[in-house]
């Protein structure tokens, strides 16, 4: 019997070849994505950089560092979450990352913006013209988000 496309037998991977994998597994899986990534691949680089402790950007620039065969096969663990579960991967990771800056993430700390929000930000825009650069934050739905 054939082992299975998503099967992986753990060996050590450079970050990129990692990346390479995992973005191939999400893809094939037709995933939706928009919470703190907007594609298969802007994922797979999530996760790799968590195995290493650092930030997505700073994974960026180890692609031919060479990754544990533990880390690979967690990093493939939390892919095959992700498409099992079908849940945000903010949520399996427990972080967010906001420029640069990582926050502690929960199903109940981040909601998915609305059109409310999006009519907030446009509205203080349109009627703060003193302010250069406006914050708005929101709290509806009991949850925060911040637009520059």
């Amino acid at each position: 019997m054939d082992p299975s496309p998503n099967s992986f037998t753990p060996t050590v991977l450079s970050v990129e070849d990692c990346c390479t994998k995992i973005t191939q597994l999400l893809e094939s899986a037709h995933l939706h994505y928009g919470h703190g990534a907007n594609n298969a691949q802007s994922e797979a680089l999530w996760i790799v950089s968590k195995q290493l402790g650092i930030s997505p950007t700073e994974a960026l620039d180890l692609g031919d560092k060479p990754l544990s065969a533990k880390m690979t096969q967690d990093a493939i663990n939390i892919a095959q979450q992700r498409i099992s579960r079908r849940e945000p991967l903010a949520y399996l990771l427990g972080e967010a990352w906001l420029m640069g800056i990582p926050f502690d993430c929960t199903p109940q700390s981040i909601i998915p913006r609305s059109l409310k929000h999006h009519s907030a930000f446009l509205y203080c825009r349109a009627y703060c013209p003193w302010r250069t650069r406006s914050l708005v934050t929101s709290r509806w739905q009991g949850s925060g988000f911040v637009y520059w």
